[in-house]
């Protein structure tokens, strides 16, 4: 005869959780009081919690074809950050669909939606194995990104299938560039080179419509209906031509 107390904790923010059973067993007439099992054990870290999306951190899901994307495990691109106690650190998860080494997902935080002058950016690659994560910055959208040395902290990896996913944190401030401040966020996609980590920056690829503050939780769900997706070059100049021969008085 036994009568067993049970109870369980799972600890969602960390690596692992505990397990901790307790209770009281009867075994041939000898009593067992209050025996306590602990263990430590491995818990899923993605695809990432939505849980508190909103309220204790930030959250985007992005598809570029579904008109809804609720679920991280249904979206082409989902980044979920936070900021640090003291403001000091930005905790970042990303992940999406990149389905053969040399993918990559990235966001990248700038003044100019436009021209992504100065952009910051943090990309997310597969590997043949595993995945990684860089930081790169961008002079103008038709320059090459350049690689830096920018600290990334604590960082993790997983592949999921067709989906890759990295965890990393990153100081705040940094000399030449404040993410504090509210700035646009650019959400991307392509193609790296596996030996050197170069990620290739092509249309097309989305930005938020309003600059957007990392201290100020909120949750923004950009599907193939919203959001601002950028265009090929060439498109927008033979849109451009088109336009103007519509607009062009007839000759009289």
């Amino acid at each position: 005869m036994r009568t067993p107390l049970c109870n369980k904790r799972v600890d969602p923010g960390g690596s692992a959780g505990s397990f901790r059973a307790g209770g009281t067993f009867v075994v041939n007439n000898e009593y067992w009081y209050n025996i306590e099992i602990n263990s430590d054990f491995r818990v899923d870290e993605f695809p990432v919690s939505m849980e508190g999306c909103g309220q204790t951190k930030s959250c985007v899901t992005l598809s570029r074809t579904r008109t809804k994307c609720d679920k991280a495990s249904r979206c082409d691109l989902t980044v979920t950050y936070s900021l640090s106690a003291d403001n000091r650190t930005l905790e970042v998860t990303m992940g999406g669909v990149a389905s053969m080494a040399g993918r990559y997902l990235a966001i990248g935080f700038t003044n100019d939606s436009e021209s992504l002058k100065g952009a910051s950016i943090f990309a997310c690659t597969r590997t043949e194995k595993l995945a990684e994560v860089r930081h790169f910055t961008l002079a103008d959208e038709k320059s090459m990104p350049m690689e830096t040395n920018r600290v990334l902290e604590n960082t993790l990896f997983e592949q999921d299938g067709e989906r890759v996913w990295c965890r990393f944190q990153t100081p705040v401030r940094v000399a030449g560039f404040d993410l504090s401040v509210p700035l646009y966020q650019v959400y991307f996609w392509g193609q790296a080179n596996l030996t050197s980590g170069q990620i290739e920056i092509s249309p097309p690829y989305k930005t938020s419509k309003e600059p957007i503050q990392v201290g100020v939780p909120q949750e923004s769900r950009l599907t193939s209906a919203s959001s601002r997706e950028s265009a090929p070059v060439l498109a927008v100049l033979l849109s451009g031509l088109l336009a103007a021969i519509l607009l062009r008085p007839l000759s009289q």
